[in-house]
């Protein structure tokens, strides 16, 4: 009888190394799968109470804490502003800001990408990225904000002749744009990569890929004005203070401290044109003709840009910040000799 007890105890035994065995493999494929979609699976460890926690945890209130820990994620357009962003979230938080870019000037940082940087640095709470595209994933554990500059891409265009016409580097746009006049430069774009300056934006907000394609139309506008309206720090280079204002409210609720310094780095032009400027001058510049293509070409960013205009004035407004009709009437007020009013 002993014996036969003992053998129902092997073979429970090993049936429950191969339940264990099973379930390991379950989770190992539910991981890889989940990772290909740019989700994640926390790992668990077993508490001595029975309960499972996620790996690293502590108890109850850190526990929660950690569950909330924010991280922005800045989706940085080639002269959109980006710049100084970047260099005011370093000033900010030091170590714990991070850029993410491939190696590859035409890389690409999938939703998996930033999952996984995520896991393996969790002490970063700030990613600015050239080459990450919206939507944002979903991180268990992370507080996700999203950040965005939308720009005029008829002023976007010079400002990119000007900044590549500086650089002291040898790839093919800041070659071109030191031998190249600004006409010369932009016929050369047109003829070998016309998407750089061509509706550029939406295609930069739409993309699942490195790989731009063909020139974006309705379905990918479409896509990337659903992309900026789910951000949560949506706006404009030309309203750059009030979007770091917008920035600083946002961050600020879940980044207790946390200033930004309004300092504006790479700017290559001064002042702040308007649009008939603008546009006069690159007539004069490159001519009727290819000053019309330009505009035909890249109506899908101006629509973007409008949106984008339209998002900050709704988030501003949506959290208090910079009322437009509150300040009209207080720079009214303080205009107005004062007066004693006698009830």
């Amino acid at each position: 009888m002993f014996h036969h007890h003992l053998l129902l105890l092997s073979r429970a035994a090993l049936l429950l190394r191969h339940a264990t065995g099973l379930s390991h493999a379950a989770i190992s494929l539910i991981e890889g799968n989940l990772g290909r979609l740019g989700l994640s699976l926390p790992r668990f460890r077993r508490q001595s109470q029975g309960a499972l926690v996620a790996r690293g945890d502590k108890p109850t209130r850190d526990r929660k804490r950690r569950a909330n820990s924010p991280l922005l994620i800045h989706y940085h357009i080639f002269k959109n502003a980006g710049t100084s962003f970047e260099w005011a979230l370093a000033q900010v938080l030091g170590a714990k800001y991070r850029s993410l870019d491939t190696q590859h000037s035409h890389g690409f940082i999938s939703a998996g990408d930033l999952v996984d940087f995520s896991f393996r640095h969790p002490e970063v709470t700030a990613i600015s990225s050239h080459q990450a595209a919206p939507p944002p994933p979903r991180i268990f554990g992370r507080e996700i904000f999203t950040s965005i500059l939308i720009r005029d891409p008829i002023a976007r265009i010079r400002s990119i002749y000007a900044f590549e016409r500086a650089q002291g580097t040898s790839n093919p746009g800041a070659v071109k744009a030191r031998e190249l006049s600004f006409r010369e430069y932009v016929e050369w774009r047109l003829e070998t990569s016309p998407i750089a300056i061509c509706n550029f934006q939406v295609n930069f907000c739409s993309r699942t890929s490195s790989n731009f394609g063909p020139p974006p139309g309705p379905a990918q506008l479409e896509q990337a004005i659903a992309n900026l309206d789910s951000m949560s720090i949506v706006g404009t280079v030309v309203r750059f203070d009030e979007w770091l204002a917008l920035a600083q409210n946002t961050l600020s609720t879940a980044l207790p401290a946390f200033t930004l310094p309004a300092v504006r780095l790479n700017a290559t032009s001064e002042g702040r044109p308007s649009e008939s400027e603008i546009f006069e001058k690159l007539v004069e510049e490159v001519g009727e003709e290819t000053a019309k293509h330009l505009l035909e070409n890249n109506k899908l960013d101006m629509c973007l840009h409008q949106v984008a205009d339209a998002l900050l004035t709704r988030r501003l407004a949506e959290r208090g910040v910079k009322v437009s009709l509150l300040q009209a009437y207080k720079s009214e007020l303080e205009g107005r000799p004062a007066t004693l009013q006698v009830i």
